[in-house]
């Protein structure tokens, strides 16, 4: 049982979605999950036609401490909720991967 929280903001409850969130994190079932909060919302917005949804993913691991995954940025407007999940979720695998090369590159080699 992974200890996750979902908490939507501006927007009702939804299972689908809810299920979504839960698909996503069993994929990183290799990873010894000590927390995962969840939030998905539609920020208030002043003038903008269509829903723009904001995924923000906060993940304890082991060795890691907090990690960071959101879906939200200046440069993308995410109107479907699931590629904002599935972009919350690619952030955090990215960190991921930089931190296992980064923390690959540190270990000392013994010469023979």
């Amino acid at each position: 049982q992974k200890p996750l929280k979902i908490t939507f903001r501006n927007m009702e409850w939804s299972d689908a979605v809810a299920s979504a969130v839960e698909r996503k994190l069993t994929k990183l079932e290799q990873l010894t999950i000590i927390r995962c909060h969840v939030t998905i919302g539609l920020p208030h917005q002043h003038r903008v036609k269509g829903k723009r949804y904001e995924v923000n993913v906060d993940l304890t691991i082991p060795h890691y401490g907090l990690i960071i995954g959101r879906s939200h940025d200046d440069k993308r407007d995410y109107e479907d909720v699931y590629v904002a999940i599935r972009g919350a979720f690619e952030a955090i695998r990215r960190q991921l991967e930089a931190n296992n090369s980064r923390r690959r590159s540190n270990v000392k080699t013994s010469e023979k």
